[in-house]
């Protein structure tokens, strides 16, 4: 008897052991399950492990909608899979972070855009402050002979003289010709043919045009302009070695001041305007073959 009351109090007690032992597994797996609700408190699966947290630049929140299992929101949570559609306008956008800081550089180190670009990609935009963005990214081994991306060689297209004429496409050696009608410093024949006003070592219609004074032989307006303003400066040298007094010699720069406004209505571009004036106060701000020609001054080039 006293055996049976002994087993079956130690039955008893292993079963309670087992229920507590059960009970307390429970609230162990329990106390390890994480319940994720949406934003409105309802229950949903937790996210298993990728999709990402959204924030990150670029690719890697622009990822994070494709990783759920149904290809919206990933299934993972709306937290994740929305924020990951602003992935394409990360900070490692070629030209800022949306895409729309203006022009690239791409394909045009060296250059100078245009009179209306809002910035340049030559190699004055540093001292003229007006560089676009990636300018130095892409352009900044210009000097050295590498692309400044990767350190492979840069290939610079032949100088050749710009037809139709913009001073702020010349190089420094025909500014310098030009500005100080001296060939001996130019680069180019149609430099040579503006610095010696003789046509004859002139290729391009605009370089037969000011070289010899003669609009008809131009191919643009600012060559017309130019022209005629050259043809001004020569009748009115002749007019002067004409004139025997004071009074004829006035009359003379009346008559020069008459042509040479005239002559600039011709122009296209703020820098004709400026040559044929001989006012640097015209040229475009980032054009220092335009200040040096006006200036007759060729200190003032590049």
């Amino acid at each position: 008897m006293i055996n049976r009351v002994t087993t079956r109090t130690s039955s008893l007690v292993a079963r309670a052991f087992i229920a507590l032992s059960l009970s307390a597994l429970t609230v162990a797996c329990e106390s390890e399950v994480t319940t994720c609700k949406t934003p409105a408190g309802e229950p949903i699966a937790c996210p298993s492990a990728g999709g990402g947290d959204g924030t990150a630049a670029d690719t890697a929140g622009g990822t994070d909608g494709t990783d759920g299992s149904d290809g919206t929101d990933g299934g993972d949570g709306a937290a994740d899979g929305t924020a990951g559609a602003d992935g394409t306008d990360g900070t490692d956008g070629a030209v800022g972070t949306d895409g729309t800081a203006g022009p690239s550089c791409d394909g045009f180190c060296g250059d100078w855009l245009g009179e209306s670009s809002p910035c340049h990609c030559d190699n004055l935009c540093m001292d003229t402050g007006d560089c676009c963005s990636d300018y130095t990214a892409l352009c900044s081994g210009l000097d050295d002979g590498s692309d400044g991306t990767d350190g492979t060689d840069v290939v610079e297209p032949v100088y050749v003289f710009p037809d139709p004429f913009d001073t702020a496409l010349l190089n420094e050696p025909d500014c310098r010709g030009i500005a100080s009608s001296n060939a001996s410093d130019c680069d180019t024949d149609d430099c040579r043919g503006i610095a010696r006003w003789d046509k004859s070592y002139c290729d391009t219609d605009d370089c037969d045009g000011i070289a010899s004074a003669d609009p008809s032989e131009c191919d643009s307006a600012n060559c017309k302009g130019i022209a005629r303003g050259r043809k001004c400066e020569l009748e009115d040298e002749t007019c002067l070695d004409d004139a025997d007094t004071s009074d004829a010699k006035d009359a003379c720069e009346t008559k020069l001041e008459a042509c040479i406004k005239s002559a600039a209505t011709y122009c296209d571009d703020s820098f004709c305007k400026a040559i044929v004036n001989r006012d640097p106060g015209d040229c475009p701000s980032n054009d220092r073959s335009c200040r040096a020609i006006a200036r007759r001054d060729k200190s003032y080039c590049f």
